[in-house]
């Protein structure tokens, strides 16, 4: 019997809690930037830097959200996010991370050309077998900015 769709659900990040010594080298290490943009004369970025240090304070505290992803005979949806398989090029499955394992797919859109989607609750294997009938796999790795994020506890 073949399968004409797939489904789990993940948590739409991999989440550490951070404890107090996190926030407050973030916080020394951004009001040391504001303070030095204010000394160069540069009072906006200062002002943007603590900002955007209180914004990313507010979202390293938040959990992350369990998404529900679904694998279909068209395409791929997360949640509300449909990503049809005429829109991808191919796919990979990173199983060498360290926290879980991730479905990691190239777009032909310019502006979100990675998608990287967590693996929990289902076998990889169906994931494979599932998305060889519709996408090409190659060996992709996840983006470094995306690695670094993920390291720094983000």
């Amino acid at each position: 019997m073949k399968k004409n769709i797939l489904m789990w659900d993940t948590p739409e990040y991999y989440y550490t809690k951070k404890s107090i010594d996190w926030y407050w080298a973030v916080w020394i290490i951004a009001i040391s930037l504001a303070i030095t943009s204010v000394i160069l004369n540069n009072i906006i970025f200062g002002i943007f830097i603590i900002v955007a240090t209180f914004a990313l304070s507010i979202f390293a505290a938040k959990p992350p959200e369990i998404i529900h992803c679904k694998i279909n005979t068209e395409g791929i949806i997360t949640n509300k996010k449909y990503y049809s398989f005429e829109n991808l090029e191919s796919f990979s499955i990173d199983i060498e991370t360290p926290t879980i394992p991730k479905l990691i797919l190239i777009s032909k859109k310019l502006l979100m050309p990675h998608i990287v989607i967590p693996i929990q609750n289902i076998k990889i294997e169906d994931i494979k077998i599932f998305l060889t009938n519709h996408l090409p796999e190659k060996n992709h790795r996840e983006p470094l900015l995306h690695k670094l994020v993920e390291y720094l506890g983000f």
